[in-house]
C-alpha cells in the first residue's frame, strides 16, 4: 500500500477508522489538557462518543464490568473509566493498519486482526482502570505503561509467528539469504526491546515536564505523543531497509512508498495529521462563535 494513501485513503472502511482514530486522540488530548471544543466540534465528538458507544460500549463495557467485580477478590474494587474506549479504538487503528500495510498473505492478515484485537481489548481495559489526576505520578505512567506493555506483547508473538512462516518471504523481499529461525529472532529482538526501552524512558522523562504535570491527565497527553513518536519511528526505520528492498533500478523513493512499514509509520501519522486539522479549524470556528 502505498503510504500517501494513508493521508487520504479511498474506502470508506479505511476513511471511518481514520476519523474515529482521529477523534480518539482529540479525546486523549482534551482528556490530557481539559481542552475546551467549541459547539460545532463539541457536537461531532458527541456523535464520536455515540458511534463509539453504539460499537462497543453498549455491550462490551456491561460485560467487561462484571468481569472486574468477579476480579474484586484479588485485586480489590475496579472502576473502568472512559479513556478504556479511546485508547481501543487507537489500537485497534494500529493493528488494523499493520495487517493491511505487511502484504504478508491472508493468514498472517487473519491473525494479526485475531492477535491484535486481543492486545488492544486486554491493554486498553488495564489501562481504563487506572484513574489518571495530575499528582499522581505512578498512575499516569501506568496509564501509558500499560498500552506499551500491549504493544511489546504483540510485537514479540508476531515476531515469532514471522520467524516460523514468514521468513522465507520476507528474505526475498529484502533480496537476502534465509535466515535460521534463532537468526531471525536475534536480528528483530534487539529493536524490539530497544524501541520499548526508549518508550518507558520517554513516558518517564515527559512525566517530568512542568507543562506535562500542568495538565489534567499526563498520562493521556503522553500515551498520544508516544502514538506519534512511534509513527516517526516507523519512518525512520522503513528509511534504513529501503535500500535492501529496492529492486533493479528501481529509484529509492519508490521503493520507500511501497515500504509497508512505512506505510504503517504514515497511517499512525496520518491520524495526528487530521487531528491537528480538526483543533486548527476548532480554533477558527470558536473565533466566528461556532
Amino acid at each position: 500500500m502505498d503510504f500517501i494513501k494513508s493521508f487520504w485513503p479511498r474506502s470508506l472502511f479505511a476513511s471511518l477508522g481514520l476519523m474515529l482514530s482521529a477523534m480518539s486522540v482529540l479525546k486523549l488530548l482534551e482528556h490530557g489538557f481539559a481542552y475546551g471544543f467549541g459547539p460545532t466540534f463539541t457536537l461531532a465528538l458527541s456523535y464520536y462518543e455515540n458511534l463509539v458507544h453504539a460499537l462497543i460500549g453498549s455491550w462490551a463495557e456491561p460485560i467487561v464490568k462484571s468481569w472486574l467485580a468477579e476480579l474484586k477478590t484479588y485485586v480489590g474494587d475496579l472502576k473502568l473509566y472512559p479513556h478504556w474506549k479511546h485508547i481501543f479504538v487507537l489500537m485497534n487503528f494500529y493493528f488494523v493498519r499493520d495487517a493491511q500495510t505487511a502484504n504478508l498473505g491472508w493468514p498472517t492478515v487473519i491473525f494479526t486482526l485475531i492477535w491484535g484485537f486481543v492486545v488492544a481489548t486486554v491493554s486498553s481495559i488495564a489501562a481504563g482502570t487506572v484513574l489518571t489526576t495530575a499528582v499522581d505520578v505512578t498512575a499516569n505512567f501506568a496509564v501509558a505503561a500499560i498500552p506499551i506493555t500491549g504493544m511489546f506483547v504483540y510485537d514479540l508473538i508476531y515476531m515469532m509467528w514471522a520467524a516460523t512462516l514468514l521468513r522465507e518471504q520476507q528474505a526475498q523481499e529484502y533480496h537476502e539469504a534465509t535466515p535460521t529461525w534463532c537468526a531471525d529472532m536475534a536480528a528483530g529482538l534487539p529493536w524490539l526491546v530497544g524501541r520499548t526501552v526508549a518508550a518507558f524512558a520517554l513516558l518517564w522523562f515527559g512525566l517530568q515536564l512542568p507543562l506535562v504535570q500542568q495538565s489534567q491527565s499526563p498520562g493521556l497527553l503522553m500515551l498520544a505523543l508516544l502514538v506519534f513518536a512511534l509513527g516517526l519511528y516507523w519512518l525512520g526505520e522503513a528509511a534504513l531497509g529501503t535500500n535492501q528492498l529496492r529492486n533493479k533500478e528501481e529509484s529509492w523513493l519508490s521503493a520507500y512508498r511501497r515500504n509497508g512499514i512505512a506505510s504503517l509509520g504514515a497511517a499512525i501519522l496520518a491520524v495526528f495529521f487530521w487531528a491537528a486539522l480538526f483543533i486548527a479549524a476548532n480554533a477558527g470556528l470558536r473565533f466566528y462563535g461556532l
